[in-house]
């Protein structure tokens, strides 16, 4: 695993990746120009020794003065730029641990709603990496072939406008013209505001990835989208991060620990960090939305009211309207009661 300085000394390996204009980093070139993945049977996962015992999980012993209660409340808001930074510090995390490629270690992440190590939990429990990589619609990128298959380039008739012409594929095979595959991701991006997009072939699930996508889409204002809506896809995610609900605000607040606490954003905007609603102290958030959806059903209630009842003018009491003639009908069934 790369620790603080071994990254700082790495720094010239940024200019071999793609990088846009709100921060995020897509990987290109992973490595010294080697691929630390080949053939399943030539792959092994590094072993983890722990600084506190051997395991997957690292930690160190508290100081004696250490207050979890303190540790807890740590809060801190984040610009745009610092929310793309902050992604691509866990993308990088993760690819210097398992050697992957950084967007097979964005879209593990994805299924894995951000959780670093729930992924790396389950990576190193797995006995079938290949069986690992399909529950995120991944095919394994440790598999030679599928690594060659990538993106592979053929002539012939596109299955979707069925023109002859220049075929691109994923790692599946399925090959599609660069004029359909711009306008399919265009679609996706744009009408559907989706970053996870597979395979435009009926049936197959293999997802995107982050560099075919942003090679693929020819505007680009649809690749800025698709950056957008990969941080925004980041925040939602992760339980440790919330987006600002003030008005058009768009920072970030990290937390260290999920709970329902006050937090404040820069804007001044004070509200619950679990349920981002006004912050409403004493009551949790359960009861709150207990309490807001009885004011909805009663507000509903108070509505079908006034529109299907009159009040009788002689107790003033409230009777549904019915037939043509409601309020006739009404004061007579009154009178007989």
């Amino acid at each position: 695993m790369m620790n603080v300085d071994e990254e700082s000394s790495d720094s010239n390996a940024e200019d071999s990746a793609y990088s846009g204009d709100d921060g995020i980093v897509i990987e290109e070139n992973f490595g010294n120009g080697s691929q630390p993945w080949g053939r399943s049977s030539d792959y092994q996962r590094p072993v983890l020794l722990g600084e506190k015992g051997v395991g997957l999980f690292r930690y160190r012993e508290a100081p004696l003065d250490f207050d979890a209660s303190e540790a807890c409340c740590v809060m801190k808001v984040l610009e745009p730029e610092e929310v793309a930074r902050e992604m691509n510090l866990i993308i990088e995390d993760v690819a210097g641990i398992v050697h992957l490629p950084p967007t097979i270690c964005r879209l593990l992440l994805h299924h894995y709603n951000w959780s670093k190590e729930n992924l790396l939990e389950k990576f190193y429990e797995s006995s079938n990496l290949d069986a690992f990589f399909a529950k995120a619609n991944i095919i394994s990128p440790l598999n030679k072939d599928n690594v060659v298959a990538s993106g592979k380039e053929s002539v012939g008739p596109c299955v979707i406008c069925c023109n002859q012409a220049h075929l691109t594929s994923l790692s599946c095979g399925h090959g599609f013209c660069y004029r359909c595959w711009d306008m399919y991701l265009t679609t996706k991006v744009i009408d559907e505001g989706s970053v996870y997009v597979a395979c435009p072939q009926m049936g197959c699930s293999i997802v995107v990835g982050d560099e075919k996508a942003l090679a693929l889409i020819e505007k680009e204002s649809v690749r800025k989208r698709y950056r957008r809506l990969t941080i925004k896809s980041f925040v939602e995610c992760n339980r440790l991060l919330r987006w600002c609900p003030g008005t058009d605000c768009g920072r970030v607040v990290k937390v260290t620990h999920s709970e329902a606490r006050l937090v404040k954003c820069k804007c001044g905007t004070e509200f619950c960090f679990a349920c981002v609603r006004e912050w409403h102290e004493p009551v949790n958030c359960r009861l709150l939305q207990l309490w807001l959806k009885k004011c909805k059903d009663d507000s509903e209630t108070s509505n079908w009211i006034s529109a299907n009842t009159k009040e009788c003018p002689r107790c003033r009491v409230r009777i549904v309207l019915f037939g043509d003639n409601g309020s006739d009908a009404l004061f007579l069934v009154h009178r007989k009661l």
